[in-house]
């Protein structure tokens, strides 16, 4: 039951997360993906 419970609160805060990607004009997603390719070069 546990295991269960904390997959639920990681789906929650994904979605949470991408709603508020979504308000700021993606923004922050640009940003992370700029980050994560200064980190690849």
């Amino acid at each position: 039951m546990l295991p269960l419970i904390l997959f639920l609160k990681h789906r929650i805060m994904d979605f949470i997360t991408v709603n508020t990607n979504k308000k700021n004009g993606g923004k922050n997603m640009e940003i992370g993906v700029r980050n994560s390719l200064r980190g690849k070069i």
